[in-house]
């Protein structure tokens, strides 16, 4: 169903898909917002590039404003795009006209009336260089006006030779540096590294670094429960973090979900150990550490986030009692996905990861975004 112009605007159209009458208010063009009374935007200006929804995924800071806009990818549940203005929260699924145009309704489940766009414009590079043109640049129409122009906040994320047999994925800040760095100990099973770049993206764009580690081989059956990142592992993820350029040496820790604890606590009380830990226990995983399993490192901080019933969570956090411990007990949300299966794992982490990095950002003493400039 087409949405209704809004404000004298005409939006979309359902047949012609590649231009949109974006805006009466005013456009992005050329580096300047200019007026006008109807304002046509054909596609085949903006480039003749296929796309897929991947390029767009991201975040994208306002320009002139300490402001982040993230597009997440919400197409397994919801089959769209999702919009999040981390100023004020608002979440909204995105609804696609033509190829780089999204719209949004004014609640999270209503598409219509539109109340606002992104439109996703790519980086013109130099011809010689061949490269194909990625979208990563925004032009976000709010409700109210004036729009406002977002760059894409470009991380280091690279595979990297973490040691001898074993490889990871970096993702770091932009900028030289110092800033702190995880190593990430995976839970039960093999995953890939996009399964945790919600948490690594977070914690990069606040100034922390994540390395997640490749198993050397995986299980077999899929469903196997034993971690295949080993405590030798982490100790050289561990090595690899503090050689690296940009990292704060003295600011070297883990971060354990569900059974990777169990390698990662044995990283500690040895030479070269992690100088803090951080770990998420979810009782709806048959692979957290059971209460018996529990125990804090000692003379390290941790941070615990024991998602379950209260039940469970006083259980466990009695365990720790007597360490230099915070825990975080968490109610699991009404949209947690209970399922035991990788992709339901996948999708719990999705929705409160950004909730666990936030916290662990705080917890280290980084408040404010790292500065995105153009560094």
């Amino acid at each position: 169903m087409q949405a209704p112009a809004k404000d004298n605007a005409k939006l979309i159209s359902a047949n012609k898909s590649d231009e949109a009458v974006i805006h009466p208010h005013d456009m992005f063009f050329g580096g300047v917002l200019k007026q006008g009374n109807e304002i046509r935007w054909s596609l085949r200006a903006l480039a003749a590039e296929a796309y897929t929804l991947d390029d767009y995924l991201g975040n994208y800071k306002i320009r002139g404003e300490d402001r982040i806009i993230r597009i997440i990818d919400g197409r397994k549940k919801y089959g769209k795009l999702l919009f999040l203005d981390e100023q004020t929260g608002e979440l909204r699924q995105l609804t696609q006209f033509g190829d780089k145009i999204f719209t949004y309704g004014p609640t999270f489940e209503a598409e219509e009336p539109v109340v606002g766009s992104i439109t996703f414009l790519p980086i013109k590079h130099h011809a010689e260089s061949g490269d194909t043109e990625i979208p990563s640049r925004i032009l976000w129409l709010p409700p109210d006006p004036p729009s406002k122009y977002g760059e894409k906040i470009r991380f280091d994320e690279r595979e990297v030779q973490v040691a001898a047999g074993l490889r990871g994925f970096l993702t770091a800040p932009p900028g030289k540096g110092p800033y702190p760095a995880v190593v990430w100990a995976a839970d039960a099973g093999c995953r890939s590294h996009f399964s945790y770049r919600v948490v690594a993206r977070e914690l990069a764009l606040n100034g922390m670094a994540m390395l997640s580690l490749t198993a050397p081989e995986c299980p077999d059956p899929p469903d196997d429960l034993r971690p295949v990142v080993t405590a030798e592992h982490i100790r050289q993820g561990l090595a690899f973090l503090r050689n690296l350029p940009g990292v704060d040496a003295r600011q070297v820790g883990v971060w354990a979900r569900n059974a990777g604890l169990g390698p990662a606590l044995d990283t500690f009380d040895q030479p070269g150990g992690p100088t803090f830990l951080i770990t998420i226990q979810e009782k709806v995983d048959e692979d957290a550490l059971s209460t018996a399993q529990i125990h804090a490192p000692r003379d390290v901080r941790s941070l615990w986030f024991l998602v379950g019933d209260n039940t469970w969570s006083t259980a466990m956090t009695k365990r720790l009692s007597g360490r230099d411990v915070e825990v975080r007990a968490i109610t699991p949300p009404r949209t947690y996905d209970t399922r035991s299966d990788p992709d339901a794992d996948i999708d719990r982490l999705k929705l409160i990861g950004p909730v666990y990095a936030a916290d662990v950002l705080k917890w280290q003493g980084i408040e404010h975004p790292a500065d995105q400039g153009d560094s």
